[in-house]
């Protein structure tokens, strides 16, 4: 399981060759979709960082009727802002007039969506030319390019229903942030005479940023439908979920109800709310 975890890490961000090794000396399969998804992500990781930003347009035309209006949007606006930026990069005049031209042909489309990124963008041009001494001198980043990458990468995976991050990526990320938690909670057993490795439960808070968080989808076995902030799932008694509106439409005798999957009888009160 952990070789075809670190396969798959490894097709999310483009490296095949690794993966296909993997593959190939473990006697896993790979999909045809973590396959195809590998190659975009080296295609367009190698053209956006080389600034062939023709490779990424043609990927975008060929998928845009795959992709949701709103993604079709932030690519094509990211292709706009490396163009213009790479323009304002040179110490070439032309260059610049070239760059306004492009801002008054296509910036006003995405004046809606964008519009602080579009002024920064209308702010850099008074640096044309010196831009990397600029207080803009990241947009033309290495750091800015990987993000905009990052973002195709993401695309081409929801292309091919996978996870848009590395599940591996995000597992060790989220361990990195907990673990000056753990090593706390460590100490303060060891204080007390006892072992973190020998504990089954322990509660601690773990600071972990929103892009680590996921909460799972709860679908109710009794109507089908999937858990709301407003309408959770509950625990019963006897250790079986439902939703709560599948709880209260449950008939009451005698102020308790009957688990819609077992016989045990329950009372409205005691079910606990679950926080998935």
């Amino acid at each position: 399981a952990m070789v075809q975890l670190i396969a798959r890490h490894a097709c999310w961000h483009g490296y095949i060759g690794c993966a296909e090794a993997l593959q190939l000396d473990a006697g896993l399969r790979l999909d045809d979709a973590h396959l195809a998804h590998a190659r975009d992500a080296r295609a367009l990781d190698e053209a956006l960082s080389s600034g062939r930003l023709d490779v990424a347009d043609g990927w975008l035309a060929r998928h845009r009727q795959d992709l949701v209006p709103a993604a079709v949007q932030r690519l094509e606006f990211e292709l706009l802002r490396l163009r213009f930026v790479a323009l304002l990069r040179t110490p070439d005049a032309r260059e610049h007039a070239l760059a306004v031209q492009l801002a008054q042909d296509t910036m006003p489309r995405f004046y809606g969506a964008y519009t602080r990124e579009a002024q920064q963008l209308m702010g850099s041009l008074l640096w044309a030319g010196r831009l990397d001494a600029s207080p803009y001198a990241d947009l033309g980043s290495a750091g800015h390019v990987q993000s905009v990458a990052r973002l195709f990468i993401q695309a081409s995976a929801k292309l091919r229903q996978l996870p848009t991050a590395s599940h591996l990526e995000a597992a060790v990320g989220a361990g990195a942030c907990s673990m000056p938690s753990f090593r706390k909670a460590a100490g303060l057993l060891a204080a007390g005479g006892r072992d973190l490795r020998d504990m089954s439960d322990l509660h601690v808070s773990l600071d972990v940023p929103p892009q680590l968080t996921f909460h799972s989808v709860f679908s109710c076995p009794v109507s089908r439908e999937n858990a709301t902030d407003a309408n959770p799932p509950v625990l019963l008694r006897c250790g079986h979920a439902i939703l709560r509106s599948s709880m209260e439409a449950i008939p009451r005798r005698a102020g308790r109800i009957k688990c819609p999957t077992c016989p045990v009888e329950t009372a409205p009160e005691e079910a606990l709310d679950l926080r998935i």
